[in-house]
């Protein structure tokens, strides 16, 4: 049989939204009198929360976006026992919103009306029954729910005001139409004027009807708060469906949790009324998420059914409600006290509209419900519930309806990547992929063409491996969107075995070692392995006991720290940790060490005690008192002797389980005051020059210290300058030496510590030592006659200095020790003898104008103000370190920092600070690294202040000479003869470097290492120049100058390439010392960056960070650098570019390689693809480009634009120069001084995108923000406010330019010949499936012409949209190509402009280059797929196994006992190559298979085959590979020339020739039967194609255009008819007849038939229906579109230069939800002559006369 499908068209369908049934409810106006009695009545009902009603009619009403209510709402219901009653409900101020009229109406059967102003009156009946609430709901859309339950449709489009729609209000629309177009008269879809969309949906409510369904829902008798729960609101409102009410739990500071719960009690049975039979509830509390999904707001919760147990008792079941997101839970229950009822398939599900539906599963006879809330999705500690429904049964409840949607694939994890595939939808334009970070709340919408697509970021910050991100993806089309799919979540993972740990650090407490290290981005577990450091035949031992490292991770350790307990004490110990991801287990890390620590206490020195012990616990000998301040929480702990208030003896007292502590940085030092500090009194007057203390276990070091002093002469406290001495005892304890600068005479010390660095941690004290003067110090520091000890006293013999040495030597009677500056001392001694034999190295001059107190107008950091001292010094070794200053004295602070670094560090470990004051220093060398390597490192100084008339000396006693170079401020024969110097000592330095590590590091601590070029501490030097800094190691500077000849020059040369490089880069920023202050502050940098050898961390070639660049030791040559600078790779300007990046618009790995591609940059060679810009800029997308090497050309397209000098390392020789022809000189000069702009009123405070914005239009003088915007960047209102304040916007195509458009335009100034605005191109469109080709010619100079810009068009709804699609660079002036490739879109007419642009950037006038309709068979991409055959072939290669190809088979640990693999040829099936080469030879023995594996599951509906004739085929698909489903059986004939296509079977045999079938699967299969030899070219599978329409052709090859020669029945009703004499056109279409509506437009965009806006075409839709009744996806369809007879003119049809149909689908065929274009056809003539044309049997033309 045939079905026809007839609808009246006068325009095209229209996109409809409505608003769910299930949104919150508004209270509704009524028009009923109550009594005072009734008063009363509510009155009590309201705060008891009691209905006396025995049933109830609710009628609820939703408005629709599409059709809203423009005004109120009256709402009737009658019956023969009771009088009318209405209600009014207000609409006036809602938008898409739901309203509900209840009546509490005695039992009976009721007619209900629903009238409101342009819509027909809407009437039905509803029977109403004892204890019941009947229920009716009504929509002004047409909604199919798959079900009888369905809501009445309140049809719009009633104009007249008779409550009836027909020829009349189409009357009003036609006229208002006619008369006042775009007027709001007769607009029905509220979008503010009438047009054909209003007629359209106007003419589908003509003689349609649709009555609601009427729901049975429970009463409620009784509603309260259950426990302690307090409601907020009208609980009377609430059961009448008028109001919502707020649910707070008893704590209502606190969230809703299970111990804080928040609940409802319903009573459904009473006396009155009978126990209900109850299936399900309905718990309406919609909450919006962040995307604009409607959930619900319950996360947590149960609700407690009491029901009837058949045996007049009561049983309890509870059912789960916890997460509604989540997908229905089935067989949900949780039995208590009592047997509770059997409930089977219970489930749990959030609907469309947000509300929690619970299916029993069964009905049950319900007397009550406890709904009890634990967890919401909320913040605020409550719950708002709209409305609580109790559903009689399930199957009549009208559910929101569902949208067919994408199915989205699990996402595929990649490292810092995902990548998510969804199945592809049909009659779409594109995706957009919804993904957001769990653990940030970080979201962005990505539009996408394609069902793949990779992950990387969200809004340009990576994605981090190891957490969580949601998914979700919906289709689009214009703007049309479908509702977003199931959300999946997906984990980003690293793709190989995690590298090993960086930062590992190693710190002994007691018994124990803490290990702590960096968290790897690519591990999620760790193992930490220790051995004691002397057993170093033993292995290391895993910290879990019993741990074996298996791939699966087993034992793991969680976090990045880990204690180590149960050690021995006083030991080294060697630990190491390995990564663990899913992989497997990584390398192991880098070996540290640590110290166990005992309980032995700190052991203080006891040179010359004076207060001596006498016995632990015991005040000490000289001790008179002691007391602390006890500010800001000071106090003493564990202390006997201190029983009253401020009492501090307990410092003084030889135990250390007394002491004084502090939380706080500072007591005194930073805030001198008498309440801080600790006051010791001995018992008479003492000299001394310094003092001693320590804490056990103290954890964090202290780094200040004030001493205030009295004596018995002098009752006012003095202050004395001090230092502190770090040292470590025996027993690795700290403790501390406060050394005095002057010898004081004193009976009390007032002692005050502090910490520089601030910082938690406490202070500690527990026990002080004072000691005798020995005049010792004293006497060595009196040999010297100034400060910087440079000059000895003139009586200062050899003699002299051996006797000192002898009492220096010499142990202290009592104590048995020497002084405990005894290395100190002994570096004094050894001075002085280098003074005597005149081999005293000389003191350094501190450059003053090296500061970073001068760079605080650059915008960024990575600066470096270190100068080196030359010396090199290992952890724990003591240094005298001079200052000597022009003006201050002695003990003055010095502006100087000492800095100390270890060598070859971790980037986290590479240096501490230490404070300096003028004359002597002592200092005790700080370990940075735990590491197990030498630790030390280079010395530096740098000065912190910023006075030109501060003149400073260092000079360093101790630690190893190593060679430094400086060529700071020098030039000519200074400079020569430095760099000269510095080679001879850094080649005696590099040929002695083992002999000195061996003599000065064996047996000494922290250097006792087997010499190791990579990390003795030895090999370094240092180069300074102004702007760079290279701390590399010795051998390897020495490396690079070893062969050359004159090895001073070369090293100048390196140098002066660096110089080069530097002052190119700092001419970009817009730096000069000869800048003045014009525009503001843009002198040069003070500092420099520093180039230092250093460790790598994991995935590190190079970085940057801090203040330093680090490099390797295959890095740290200086190799000369020839007049290209290409001695210099892209990793060390990309590092330099990170290090001067200016902050406001940096972006991280873009910006920075700005520079690198400066210096890099080689004729015809850029780091990026110039076809991915093009790409990028024509793509039309927002955000920028998943590639850093294209975002870079942003960036560098500025420069091309804009500078004119072909020669991008050009340096200029004076400011203006630089400042005129750098556009980013410009730029970051306003960077740093937005008030210097050409216009004022630029902001920096808009983000990076925002700021470069600005500050390119200011550099430019232009706005150019199109540039940016085809970048995908979207300015702000600031930006584009500021912006216009440079004129309208540029024309010139910036996002085109290239380094041969910026040369060109250099070579040929003027602009000459350009082509603006010139006709200069012609062009012409081909369509080869899913490509179009257009081959484009110019009659202009080809070295003129940049190349095209490609625009496509497509007309919907008869207007045209355009979008730019490509841009080709031109070949040759007689022919260039682009290929358009069309990924989403299918069965589309593309037309196509070009435009040719010049090296100019100038745009020629546009050239039609035609259309072309995009037509493929849906060929699904095989990039991943794999294939296999039981087949042999000949072709099928061993594959010999071998080290270098792992994929042949070789397995390294058996290679004899490995199975060669083969190359199998049937591969070539899906290589794309149909020729020879590409064709598969096989062999057949009888049966043979051939099984494609798709690697994911994609929609397929057909397979293309290419190849030989085969016997017989039958083809399979499968989800899983091993349940399959033939889709096509016994295929005779496939094969020959010609590519064949098999679509896939759907329904029963004699249905199949006209009906697609389309199979979710991932394998498909085809079993063949044939004997002998097959040749296979290729085989294609195909999925949906989409919906197609065309016009048909008569057999004269004419389009079926003309006037019927007869009537032509088409239905079974007496109207089924088109009249004879109308114009008729006839097509074909492929798609769903019941969703399909084909439009005809003229070229001028009106719809054909329309005639002044009165006329009505018609059209008819033909398709094959299955016997059982249900239409589907048709692939060969037929239509009739007519005008009537005296309704066309055909004097007026042929002046129409064509027509064209556009087909239309909806997703509703009832409410024409979801309408959007689906195809179109390119635009045919109109006859000269029209026709006359005979219609057969399915609208096909069969005649044309």
């Amino acid at each position: 049989m045939r079905r026809w499908i007839a609808v009246f068209m006068t325009a095209c369908l229209s996109l409809q939204t409505w608003t769910y049934a299930d949104t919150p409810v508004s209270a509704a106006g009524t028009t009923a009198v109550q009594s005072e009695e009734t008063k009363e009545t509510v009155s009590r009902a309201v705060r008891e929360g009691i209905s006396q009603t025995e049933c109830a009619l609710e009628v609820e009403v939703r408005s629709s976006l599409l059709f809203p209510f423009q005004g109120n709402v009256t709402v009737k219901i009658s019956s023969n026992k009771t009088e009318e009653q209405q209600k009014v409900l207000d609409f006036k101020n809602t938008e898409g919103s739901s309203q509900t009229a209840r009546f509490d109406v005695p039992e009976g059967n009721y007619s209900v009306s629903v009238q409101a102003d342009r819509f027909a009156g809407y009437s039905q009946t509803a029977a109403v029954k004892r204890g019941w609430i009947s229920k009716v709901q009504v929509s002004p859309v047409r909604t199919e729910t798959g079900s009888s339950a369905v809501p009445g449709w309140i049809r719009p489009g009633d104009f007249n005001g008779d409550k009836v729609i027909d020829s009349k209000d189409t009357d009003i629309v036609l006229s208002t139409l006619r008369k006042t177009p775009g007027s709001a008269a007769a607009d029905l879809n509220g979008d503010g004027s009438t047009d054909l969309v209003d007629l359209q949906n106007l003419v589908q409510s003509i003689d349609e009807n649709q009555v609601s369904h009427v729901e049975k829902l429970g009463l409620p008798r009784k509603v309260q708060a259950s426990g302690e729960t307090t409601v907020e609101g009208s609980i009377l409102n609430f059961m009448n469906g008028e109001g919502d009410i707020t649910l707070r739990p008893f704590d209502r500071e606190s969230a809703i949790s299970k111990e804080n719960p928040a609940g409802l009690e319903f009573t459904l049975a009473d006396q009155h009324v009978p126990t209900p039979e109850i299936q399900g509830i309905t718990i309406h509390a919609p909450m919006e998420e962040k995307d604009g999904t409607i959930t619900s707001g319950i996360a947590d919760g149960e609700a407690v059914v009491v029901c009837e147990d058949g045996k007049g008792g009561e049983q309890e079941t509870v059912f789960s409600l916890s997460d509604g997101q989540a997908a229905a839970k089935t067989g949900i229950r949780r039995m208590s006290r009592a047997d509770g009822a059997k409930v089977s398939a219970a489930s749990l599900s959030v609907d469309a509209s947000g509300a929690l539906v619970l299916d029993f599963g069964t009905q049950l006879a319900v007397k009550r419900v406890v709904i009890r809330i634990t967890g919401t999705k909320k913040t605020e500690p409550l719950i708002n519930i709209a409305k609580v429904e109790f559903v009689n049964n399930m199957e009549d409840r009208i559910p929101a309806p569902q949208l067919d949607i994408p199915t989205v694939n699990t996402p595929v994890s990649g490292n810092e990547s995902l990548t998510v595939s969804w199945s592809a939808q049909r009659n779409i334009t594109g995706y957009e992929v919804y993904v957001s970070s769990q653990a940030t709340g970080e979201s962005q919408i990505l539009r996408v063409a394609n069902t793949k697509h990779l992950i990387t970021s969200i809004n340009d910050k990576e994605l981090k491996n190891f957490e969580t991100y949601r998914i979700k993806v919906r289709s689009v089309n214009g703007d049309w969107k479908s509702p977003w799919s199931k959300e999946v979540t997906g984990v980003p993972k690293p793709q190989k075995l995690p590298a090993a740990p960086d930062h590992v650090k190693a710190e002994g407490g007691y018994r124990s070692i803490t290990v702590s290290w960096k968290d790897m981005d690519d591990a999620s577990g760790y193992m930490v392995f220790f051995r004691k450091s002397s057993d170093t035949d033993a292995a290391y031992k895993p910290v879990v006991k019993g741990f074996q490292p298996v791939k699966a991770g087993t034992g793991r350790l969680e976090g990045t720290k880990y204690v180590i307990s149960g050690l021995e004490d006083n030991t080294e110990y060697s630990v190491y940790v390995t990564g663990w991801n899913e992989l497997g287990w990584g390398k192991g890390s880098l070996v540290s060490k640590a110290f166990t620590k005992n309980t032995a206490p700190p052991q203080l020195p006891k040179y010359r005690l004076l207060n001596t012990s006498r016995g632990e616990g015991v005040l000490t000998a000289h001790i008179q008192n002691a007391v602390y301040g006890g500010s800001g929480g000071a106090r003493m702990v564990g202390s006997p002797l201190d029983t009253t208030a401020n009492s501090a003896l307990g410092l003084v007292d030889d135990n250390y389980g007394s002491y004084w502590t502090k939380t706080d940085w500072d007591d005194g030092v930073a805030y001198p005051a008498a309440s801080k500090g600790m006051v010791v009194t001995l018992d008479n007057n003492y000299k001394m020059n310094y003092m001693t203390f320590a804490a056990a276990d103290m954890k964090t070091g202290v780094n200040t210290v004030r001493v205030g002093y009295w004596s018995k002469e002098d009752k006012q406290e003095q202050t004395v300058g001090a230092r502190l001495i770090a040292k470590t005892d025996a027993g690795n304890n700290p403790y501390y030496i406060v050394k005095f600068d002057r010898t004081i005479t004193a009976d009390r010390i007032h002692l005050c510590l502090g910490r520089s660095w601030g910082g938690a941690g406490d202070l500690v004290v527990g026990e002080i030592h004072f000691h005798k003067y020995d005049s010792l110090e004293d006497d060595i520091m009196g040999l010297y006659q100034d400060d910087m000890h440079t000059t000895l006293r003139e009586d200062v013999t050899a003699s002299v200095i051996d006797a000192l040495e002898r009492r220096l030597e010499t142990a202290d009677t009592e104590s048995g020790e020497k002084h405990p500056l005894y290395q100190e001392l002994k570096l004094e001694l050894k001075t002085a003898r280098e003074i005597l034999t005149s081999a005293l190295e000389p003191a350094r001059r501190v450059e003053n104008q090296i500061t970073a107190a001068k760079d605080t107008h650059l915008g960024f950091g990575g600066l470096n103000s270190w100068q080196p001292l030359g010396k090199a010094a290992y952890a724990g070794e003591s240094l005298l370190v001079y200052v000597g200053h022009n003006t201050k004295r002695t003990g003055d602070a010095a502006a100087l920092k000492l800095v100390v670094t270890q060598h070859h560090a971790e980037s986290s470990a590479v240096m501490k600070t230490m404070d300096l004051k003028v004359g002597r220093n002592e200092i005790t060398i700080p370990q940075i690294t735990t590491t197990d390597q030498e630790r030390g490192g280079q010395l530096y100084i740098s000065y912190t202040g910023n006075d030109a008339a501060d003149q400073y000396a260092v000079r360093v006693s101790g630690g190893s000479s190593i060679p430094v170079l400086s060529v700071y401020g020098k030039t000519g024969a200074a400079r020569t003869e430095a760099i000269q110097t510095y080679v001879k000592e850094l080649e005696i330095h590099v040929k002695t470097l083992e002999e000195s590590h061996s003599r000065q590091h064996t047996g000494t601590k922290n250097v006792d290492y087997p010499y190791d070029k990579t990390n003795c501490i030895l090999n370094a030097t240092d180069i300074m120049m102004k702007e760079m800094m290279y701390s590399l190691p010795a051998e390897q500077v020495w490396a690079g100058l070893a062969g050359a000849e004159d090895k001073a020059a070369k090293l100048d040369q390196a140098l002066q390439a660096m110089e080069k490089t530097m002052t190119l880069f700092y001419q970009h920023k817009g730096l000069s010392d000869s800048a003045g202050t014009e525009r503001g502050k843009n002198a040069l940098p003070s500092q420099h960056l520093n180039i230092r050898y250093m460790r790598m961390f994991a995935g590190a070639f190079m970085y940057a960070a801090g203040n330093h660049i680090g490099i390797e030791w295959s890095s740290a040559t200086l190799a000369s650098a020839p007049s290209d600078w290409s001695g210099f790779g892209w990793g060390v300007a990309h590092e330099i570019g990170h290090n001067i990046n200016q902050g406001s618009y940096a972006v991280a790995e873009v910006t920075n390689n700005y520079f690198a591609q400066l210096l890099t940059k080689t004729p015809g060679r850029t780091r990026f693809d110039y076809a991915k810009v093009y790409e990028k800029v024509t793509s039309g997308t927002v955000g920028r480009s998943s590639n850093v090497a294209t975002q870079l050309a942003l960036y560098w397209q500025l420069h091309l634009a804009y500078d004119d000098n072909p020669e991008d390392k050009y340096i200029y020789d004076n400011y203006e120069d630089q400042f005129n022809n750098l556009f980013f000189a410009r730029v970051d000069t306003y960077a740093r001084n937005p008030a210097r702009a050409p216009q004022e009123g630029l902001k920096l405070n808009g983000g990076a995108d925002q700021n470069l914005m600005r500050l390119a239009c200011a550099a430019a003088e232009k706005n150019i923000l199109p540039f940016f915007q085809r970048w995908g960047m979207e300015p702000d209102a600031a930006t584009i406010t500021y912006a216009r304040k440079y004129g309208d916007a540029e024309t010139k195509a910036l996002y085109y330019v290239n380094d041969a458009a910026r040369d060109y335009r250099a070579a040929h100034p003027g602009e000459t010949g350009t082509v603006k605005d010139q006709d200069a191109v012609q062009a012409s469109a081909a369509a080869r499936g899913g490509q179009v080709e257009i081959t484009i010619r110019t009659d202009r100079d080809a070295d003129l012409i940049l190349g095209y810009e490609i625009s496509r068009s497509m007309i919907s709804n008869g207007k045209k949209k355009t979008e730019v699609v490509g841009f080709q660079p031109v070949d040759t002036a007689a022919r260039t190509i682009y290929t358009d490739t069309i990924y989403s879109i299918n069965n589309r007419v593309m037309e196509y402009e070009v435009r040719a642009v010049d090296k100019y950037l100038n745009y020629s006038r546009p050239a039609a280059a035609g259309s072309a309709k995009i037509q493929t068979d849906g060929i699904l991409d095989k990039t991943e797929w794999t294939v296999e055959t039981d087949m042999t072939s000949a072709d099928d290669i061993v594959m010999e196994p071998d080290t270098d190809d792992p994929d042949s088979g070789y397995h390294a640990d058996r290679p004899d006992s490995t199975e060669a693999k083969r190359v199998h040829s049937i591969d070539r099936i899906l290589d794309g190559d149909r020729t020879e080469t590409g064709t598969y030879h096989g062999t057949s023995k009888g049966t043979a298979v051939i099984t494609i594996d798709m690697h994911r599951t994609e929609q397929v509906t057909a397979l293309k085959y290419l190849g030989d004739s085969l016997a017989e085929v039958t083809i399979e698909v499968s989800q899983d590979g091993a349940e399959w489903i033939a889709v096509k059986e016994n295929v005779r004939g496939l094969g020959g020339s010609a590519e064949k296509t098999i679509w896939f079977d759907s329904v029963k045999d004699g249905e199949r020739d006209h009906w697609i079938g389309t199979y979710d699967a991932r394998y498909v299969r085809l079993a063949i039967s044939h004997t002998g030899n097959i040749a296979v070219r290729e085989i294609e599978l195909c999925g949906p194609t989409g919906d197609n329409v065309e016009f048909m052709a008569a057999e004269s090859g004419q389009p079926s255009i003309g006037v019927l020669t007869a009537d032509y029945k088409y239905g079974s009703q007496a109207s089924d008819v088109i009249k004879k004499g109308s114009l008729i056109f006839t097509g074909t279409y492929k798609g769903n007849p019941a969703y399909n509506v084909v439009v005809l437009y003229d070229t001028e965009g009106s719809v054909i038939g329309a005639k002044d806006g009165e006329t009505q075409s018609g059209q008819v839709i033909f398709a094959n229906v299955p016997a059982q009744g249900n239409l589907g996806e048709t692939s060969e369809g037929t239509w009739v579109y007519y005008v009537e007879p005296g309704q066309w003119d055909a004097a007026a049809l042929q002046k129409l230069q064509g027509v064209r149909a556009e087909l239309y689908r909806v997703d509703d065929a009832l409410t024409l939800e979801g309408e959007r274009i689906v195809s179109d056809t390119q635009m045919i003539s109109i006859p000269h002559q029209i026709p006359n044309i005979t219609l057969t049997n399915g609208g096909k033309s069969e005649k044309v006369d």
